[in-house]
């Protein structure tokens, strides 16, 4: 019981780490293309924008969920021999 509670406390501190990190990023990245767009507006410059929100959008729903679940569940390896064991 105590396992399974630490196993989930564990994921929720990976899932907000994972967050924290990809949202730092992008928002370097986002504050770095800001500053250097021209004083006229493009809807190149927009459509980066754009693309890169929604490419942070799609990693910060996937990855986080991703990387909890790796950290969480336990994984069958083969060995040489070719029998499963518990890793």
């Amino acid at each position: 019981m105590a396992i399974r509670y630490f196993k989930t406390l564990l994921s929720v501190a990976v899932q907000l780490l994972t967050i924290v990190l990809l949202v730092g990023i992008g928002k370097s990245f986002v504050d770095q293309y800001h500053i250097k767009m021209s004083a006229g507006i493009q809807m190149k410059e927009l459509g980066v924008m754009l693309i890169v929100t929604v490419v942070l959008f799609v990693l910060t729903n996937t990855t986080q969920r991703f990387i909890a679940h790796r950290v969480t569940t336990r994984q069958k390896r083969i060995s040489k021999t070719g029998s499963r064991r518990m890793g």
